[in-house]
Parts: C-alpha cells; structure tokens; sequence
C-alpha cells in the first residue's frame, strides 16, 4: 500500500510539473516577443554623456511595473499589519519582496540609494540623480496606527534585503520629519492628503559612513527581471564600478495610479511602480593603451588629447549586447552637450544591427542620439563608439561642463571647543541670481546655537533676517531626538555665499562613540534644492558631503 500510494503521489507530481512547464514555456514565449503579462510591464534605457574632463557618465534607468487590487489599501492596525487577510499576489516579473514590503507596511513610496564616491559638480554639471555618499533612506507611509512600528520594519526588512545597516535609522537620533523639502510622488499618496502629506507621515535618514560594496548591489541586481544575465543589467559589474571614480545605485518605490479624477485615484487603477538606476563616471583617457579604467594624471597629458568610449568594453568577454528578452523597450540614449557637438570633434558610430535610430534637439541647444536595441541576435557584434577630443588647457566652467553650483561643507574648530559647521555655496551665473532651499539635520551630539548663525556673501556678513527665511527649526533633546533646520536663500550671480552655524560637542559616554572613534564622526550631509536659470534644465538637486 505505501508503494502504491507512493507511485501514485509521484505520478501525480509529475502530471503537475508537466503543466507548469507547458504553462511556463507558452508564458516566456509570449515575453520574448514583446509582450508582457496582464498587469505587469518592464523597461530599461541607457544615456551616455560625455564629460568635459574626459571621463564619461552611465546612466542605467530600469522601469517595472505591477498592477495591484484595491485590497492593498485595506485598514491597517499597528505597525501598518493588515486588520484583514489578503489574498496572495501572483507576479511574473515585478519583484515580490519589493510587493511583500508594501502591503506589510503601508508604504506609498519609499526612496533608498547607495552611493560611493563624490559627484564633482564643478566638473561633470548636475547628476542624474542626486545622492549623498553613503545611504540615504526616505519613506512616505500610507494612513496607518503605529507609524513608528511601520518605520522599524521597513528599516530591518531593507537591511536584510539588501545587507546594510539600513536597520540604524530605526531610533528617533537617526531620523526626521521634514517639512518643505521632499514632495511625494505617488500619485495616491497626493490624493489621499491632496498633495499635501502631513511631516508625520514622512521619515527620512541618511548613514555616510555605511560604504556601499558588492553585496549590497548584488541583491539591487536581482530585483531586475533579467537580473545580470541579458539586457543593459549586463553591462553592469559591481565590482568593477565600485572601483571608479562614481557611482550610485537608486530604488525608488512609488504607487500611482492610471485614472484620476477630481484629483483623486479611481478604484481599480492602482499599479506599483519600481524605477532602478545606477549611475557611475568611469575614466576614457586613451594613451595608447586602450584601458579606459586607467587614471591619468592632469600633468601628464599631452595639450591635446583624444577621449575613446566603446560599451562593449563595459560587458564580459564573449558577450553581446542585447535587449532583455522580458523588457517591451530598450534604448541607448548618447548626450551630446553643447560644447561637444558638431564642429567640436564628437564623432558617435555604431556596430551591428539596431532597430531604430531618435535624433533630439534640447531647449538648452544639447542634443541626443537614441538607438533601439532588438531582441534578436545580430550576425555583428553589437557596439556604441563614442569618440572627442579634449584641450588640456582648457577651462572647466558653467556651460562648458560644469555647473552652475557648486557645494562644499566642513567643519571648523578642534576638541570639545566651540566649532563650526559651514556650507558654502558658489554661483557662477554671471547675471542669474538663484534661490535655494537647504535641509541641514545633525545628531543631538551636535549642540547648535542658532543665535550663532551667520550668513557671509563674498566676506561680507549679511543680516540673518534679510538672508535667510527659516520655514523650519527642530532643536534636538539630548539622546531623543536629531536638531533639523530648513531654510530658503538667495545667492547672488558670481557669488559665493558661506553659511556658518556655530556648535558645540555634547559629552558622550563610552558607548555612544562609533567603530574606530579615532576617525571622527560622519554628520549627515545637507541637501540643497534649487531652480536653474530658463537656459538651463527646469530644477535640480544636490547634496554635499
């Protein structure tokens, strides 16, 4: 009787296993031709932007798509746990942890990146996406009891996705709640409080001192449908990356909805939208020795030099470049700035088949070349050749590469004595002023005096009540909480303005200093938003660290 049943229960596994593969193969049939399952839907796209110090930035911009039941937006008790039992979701190729944590939490968007290095303003203009060094974590939370409980979870469910130390910013000496600096994305987070959520709701932290390696960025892969096997994701090497100049990784989780009417979400319409990017600046330089990793002094440069860039270099030996077989578009976006084009000595060509060819042309007189990647296999080896020439001597300014602002910050002082934190901030706009709006946040160790805080425009000290408009300060209780200031300020054009707050180092007993207290503390790097002349692009970002 045992090996009858047994024969049995095999027979009828295998009958099992046998649907499921037939189910499975009509299913990865249909993908490869384009289509996508009912709901769900991926994109990738790459931009290459010459530098005008001969380096190169790539963009990754990886898109997916899922559509959710209204169920998601079911009452919720403490900690954001569901009051009533869900049905389980059933997805192809939009991450499922990515769905778990949304529905376990009652986040409507999270943003969470991974940086490495410094983004040199002054030299490569403006980033794609702006991202301090180190993490950076902000989370807006659906109306939910517990926001607290709902904040500790998402921290600890990150930190073990990922493996970071995300779980640190759980304590309230770690976080905040800004006010005018983060607008939501979500499309049902702006419906819900009519594009205006309360601070409460809004929790964001930053760890520069967590460096971003291999094993957080190998997990970021997989969450891609084609994880590293095909598509633009193979271009991307975390080893190798870590080792260049830049380079950021980004996730940004946000739920929207397709039909809104009187500024609020229709029912049925919900979808969760999952953008991945990675950005990194890797140096091009050739001096005969075709290695594009090669980091070349300034000193030994030739006065005039030749910058080469070809993407296959960026893939592992024996690799083609292809479309990822589950994506419905992939694109190849090469920037051409204004200073890099025609009659300028920037040559773009290409090798092998490619299904579409999108000349652009930019209201800042920059200009675009897009290709299309096929999903079939070309008989040549696929290939993007970028190729410009560079004077050594030549100026690195506003519109010829650079931007026009440009962020430091540091700190003065020495021991437990009165010290300083200062930001300065240069405009080189010969005839714009520009407007900025600053988010600083420091620990509670971080005794500020705000009585003490100066504004100086190229040395020249200005009145605090004409130079800054404060809209926001939280002085930080001693071991409860973190001191968050928020101001607006004008910098004049070719101006450097320098904003200095004076502090003072609280006492800390043996066990509140950090690993290897020898080296310092890393205070959370400011955040300064700001508005670009009309001849620029429309807004950006920064953060300095």
């Amino acid at each position: 009787i045992m090996i009858d049943r047994a024969r049995t229960m095999a027979v009828a596994l295998a009958a099992a296993m046998a649907m499921l593969l037939v189910g499975g193969g009509e299913a990865s049939a249909g993908k490869a031709g384009g289509t996508r399952s009912r709901g769900e839907s991926f994109k990738e796209d790459l931009v290459l932007r010459p530098l005008a110090d001969g380096n190169v930035m790539t963009h990754f911009v990886f898109r997916t798509t899922c559509a959710v039941p209204d169920s998601l937006l079911l009452p919720r008790g403490r900690g954001g746990q569901r009051k009533a039992r869900l049905d389980p979701l059933h997805l192809n190729m939009f991450p499922k942890v990515i769905a778990e944590i949304v529905r376990m939490y009652g986040v409507g968007e999270v943003h969470l990146s991974f940086s490495r290095g410094r983004w040199q303003t002054e030299r490569w203009s403006h980033p794609p996406v702006a991202a301090p060094q180190g993490v950076e974590l902000r989370a807006w939370f659906l109306p939910t009891e517990g926001l607290k409980e709902a904040w500790k979870g998402i921290t600890h469910a990150l930190s073990g996705l990922f493996g970071a130390s995300i779980n640190f910013l759980e304590p309230a000496t770690k976080h905040i709640h800004p006010q005018k600096t983060f607008h939501s994305r979500s499309a049902l987070i702006n419906s819900i409080w009519n594009g205006s959520p309360p601070p409460s709701h809004l929790f964001y932290g930053a760890l520069p001192r967590e460096v971003a390696c291999t094993e957080n960025l190998t997990p970021w892969m997989k969450l891609l449908p084609c994880r590293h096997a095909s598509g633009l994701s193979a271009l991307l090497q975390p080893k190798r990356d870590c080792g260049g100049l830049y380079s950021s990784y980004t996730l940004h989780l946000a739920i929207q909805c397709e039909r809104v009417e009187d500024g609020s979400c229709r029912p049925g319409s919900y979808f969760i939208e999952l953008i991945q990017t990675a950005t990194g600046v890797s140096n091009t330089i050739t001096l005969g020795d075709n290695s594009i990793y090669k980091t070349v002094s300034a000193r030994s440069l030739p006065p005039v030099f030749q910058a080469n860039f070809q993407l296959s270099d960026l893939l592992r030996p024996g690799e083609d470049l292809e479309a990822c077989t589950l994506a419905s578009e992939s694109w190849i976006h090469i920037h051409q700035p204004s200073f890099l084009q025609e009659g300028k000595s920037l040559h773009v060509s290409t090798v092998g088949d490619f299904e579409g060819e999108l000349k652009q042309r930019h209201a800042d007189d920059d200009a675009s070349t897009s290709f299309r990647l096929s999903h079939l296999q070309s008989s040549q080896r696929r290939d993007v050749q970028i190729r410009w020439a560079l004077m050594q001597t030549s100026p690195l300014v506003a519109g010829g590469g650079g931007s026009w602002i440009s962020l430091s910050r540091y700190v003065t002082g020495h021991a437990t004595a009165r010290s300083g934190l200062v930001l300065d901030i240069t405009n080189s706009h010969r005839h714009q002023n520009i407007s900025l709006h600053v988010l600083d946040h420091f620990p509670w160790f971080v005794r500020a005096y705000l009585h003490l805080l100066h504004v100086f425009v190229d040395g020249v000290e200005k009145s605090i009540d004409h130079a800054l408009n404060i809209q926001n300060v939280e002085l930080a209780r001693i071991r409860q909480g973190m001191t968050m200031l928020e101001y607006n300020l004008t910098v004049p054009a070719s101006s450097t303005c320098r904003v200095v707050l004076e502090f003072q180092k609280a006492y800390l007993t043996i066990d509140e200093f950090p690993p290897d207290a020898n080296r310092g503390f890393d205070l959370p790097p400011p955040r300064v938003s700001y508005i670009l002349p009309p001849s620029s692009s429309s807004s950006s970002s920064s953060s300095s660290s």
